[in-house]
């Protein structure tokens, strides 16, 4: 079928019209340019986006360069392939957005200048500029670090007295062993930084290395007679009721001024268990000097029988023998381990020579025991020791105890606030008559690289004892003083204040008020005596002065402490943001996580 002429005439004549028709046109553009519009308002929101992301970027990849740099000392050194996974890796934990792209493509490893630079790149998708074609923006990052010093000694005195059982003590060890995996790694190769770990809370415990500090300690001699006789009894046949008494015994070999003790007289009983001085002395008699007989003084007449015996003393004391003991007169005698030599002085109750006493009659192979009664004492049979039993020796007798020397130390009267090497002047002995106060601590760790000891130490922790602050610090001290360096091992011997790049560093952390000092080796709350020296807070502040003018940085951490005990632990820091004073657990950690980078003293330096 065909259309008409004006049919077709009018179907061109529309799309003509159509074809120059533009009111349509605005609504395409609108769509066109809105997309580009909010593409545009949104790169605002995704540039504060990539912003922020460089921002974290960067503070991860300072922190984990600062972390990384002590690494390049290890051996071997690292390879930039291995550093720059490690950086990627701990740059992507701390951002903890799985939407960012991390790729650290450069690691440049200085060790002859200590610096370590990483750099790399942070791709961040876009939520809006996407739409014109740009899905993710990249950004760069890059860090330097440079160590400020070649060598660091920190010495870490800790205190682990009673009251930090529980909670504070294992708090105190989680964040001791950060600190030391943070200062060392767990390589136990630095050879830049080592650390001295002192536990303490009566004293520290100097275990192995008391000897050196504290000089030699004197022990015993062996024991090879115990006895108050000289010679066999001599037989008495009379005595006269007279003034003096005459006692008739022939050949009795004794003389005047001898003394005897007479026992078994019948008749005339007054007469025995008691000593006597010989006077006017014949070949078969002798007078005992002093001693009225006669009946009105109530001594009936003499019968039969009885016994004088020479004593070794004017009192017939025990005497014993013991070559070469080195006491003197008036010194205390501990006696033990000696077989025999005891008596019954009731029902149920013995008596033995395994005791203290005080010396007499002392000569160089043999003293006396004063006031012992010897006559009462069954014979020696063998063995035993001779402990002398005063300050310098293994036993202490003061206050009526026995005191045993501990592997611990106090303080010295000479020299007391310095670091004086012990070979100018011994460091205090430290006696306890609960020695598990002292022996329960660990043995000081004197400078290593070695984590793996200084963690294991940590880890033997326990509370105990009161609290010496003045022995902690001073001890820290010594650890770092090159003055202390013939007490330690070769390897843990501190350096010399004047080598080149060197700091040595002090913490000090405490919970409680310093409430322990002593007198001639002695806690002397327990003794007669005060510290020559002071309280232990007085000597504390002389011993943190002095550490601060020889150059030691000290930071100090009192957790939960008094405001008194604040201002002596402010007072003994380096001053401003070198003391803290956290009160609970979580703060005791983190202050030695901060401590611990602090310590690093590494810069970012680009």
């Amino acid at each position: 079928m065909k259309l008409p002429h004006s049919a077709l005439a009018a179907f061109a004549g529309l799309v003509t019209r159509f074809h120059r028709d533009e009111r349509g046109v605005f609504a395409v553009i609108f769509a066109i340019l809105g997309i580009v519009l909010i593409a545009m308002a949104g790169a605002v929101v995704d540039y504060s986006r990539v912003v922020q992301a460089q921002t974290s970027a960067q503070v991860a990849l300072d922190s984990a360069a600062l972390g990384m740099q002590k690494t390049i000392y290890s051996t071997p050194t690292p390879t930039e392939a291995t550093m720059k996974t490690n950086a990627t890796a701990v740059v992507t934990e701390r951002l903890a957005d799985s939407t960012l792209t991390v790729n650290i493509d450069t690691a440049n490893i200085n060790v002859a200048n200590g610096s370590l630079e990483l750099a790399g790149t942070v791709r961040v998708p876009t939520a809006f500029v996407r739409l014109v074609g740009f899905p993710t923006i990249t950004t760069r990052i890059k860090s330097e670090t440079v160590r400020g010093n070649t060598q660091i000694e920190v010495a870490a005195a800790l205190d682990v007295t009673g009251s930090m059982e529980g909670s504070p003590l294992e708090s105190l060890q989680t964040a001791t062993r950060s600190m030391i995996t943070t200062l060392l790694g767990t390589s136990n190769t630095s050879t830049t930084t080592r650390i001295a770990l002192i536990p303490w809370s009566i004293s520290p415990d100097l275990g192995t290395y008391a000897t050196a500090a504290r000089g030699t300690v004197r022990t015993s001699t062996a024991i090879t007679n115990v006895t108050w006789k000289a010679g066999t009894a001599r037989t008495i046949t009379g005595i006269t009721r007279a003034n003096p008494a005459v006692v008739t015994s022939n050949s009795h070999g004794l003389a005047n001024g001898d003394v005897v003790y007479i026992t078994g007289v019948s008749g005339m009983t007054q007469i025995n268990d008691r000593y006597y001085t010989v006077a006017s002395a014949t070949t078969n008699t002798f007078a005992l000097a002093g001693v009225d007989s006669r009946s009105n003084n109530g001594y009936s007449a003499y019968s039969s029988g009885g016994t004088a015996q020479r004593c070794l003393t004017t009192s017939c004391e025990l005497v014993v023998s013991s070559t070469a003991h080195g006491m003197s007169n008036g010194d205390s005698v501990y006696i033990r381990s000696v077989n025999g030599v005891t008596y019954s002085c009731g029902r149920r109750c013995t008596e033995s020579v395994n005791t203290v006493w005080t010396v007499a009659s002392a000569a160089t192979n043999s003293f006396a025991l004063s006031g012992s009664n010897g006559w009462l004492y069954s014979d020696y049979s063998s063995s035993g020791n001779a402990w002398c039993a005063e300050y310098g020796c293994t036993y202490n007798y003061d206050g009526g105890y026995i005191w045993t020397i501990t592997d611990c130390v106090s303080e010295r009267t000479t020299n007391a606030y310095t670091e004086a090497a012990p070979s100018t002047t011994l460091l205090g002995l430290n006696y306890q008559y609960n020695t598990r106060d002292c022996s329960d601590i660990p043995e000081i760790i004197p400078l290593t690289n070695n984590s793996t000891t200084l963690t294991d130490t940590v880890d033997d922790f326990v509370a105990t004892g009161y609290t010496a602050g003045h022995l902690g610090i001073a001890w820290a001290w010594y650890t770092l003083s090159p003055n202390f360096a013939s007490v330690w091992p070769s390897s843990s011997r501190p350096a010399a204040y004047t080598t080149s790049g060197l700091q040595k560093i002090a913490i000090f952390m405490t919970d409680g008020s310093f409430n322990t000092q002593y007198c001639n080796g002695i806690d002397d709350w327990y003794v007669s005596c005060d510290s020559a020296n002071g309280s232990s807070s007085e000597q504390a502040t002389s011993i943190c002065s002095n550490m601060r003018n020889a150059g030691i940085i000290i930071y100090t951490i009192g957790f939960n402490v008094s405001t008194s005990n604040q201002t002596l632990l402010t007072n003994c820091s380096s001053g401003t943001g070198f003391n803290y004073f956290p009160t609970t657990t979580n703060e005791l950690e983190s202050v030695f996580a901060e401590i611990a980078n602090n310590i690093q003293n590494l810069r970012v330096s680009k």
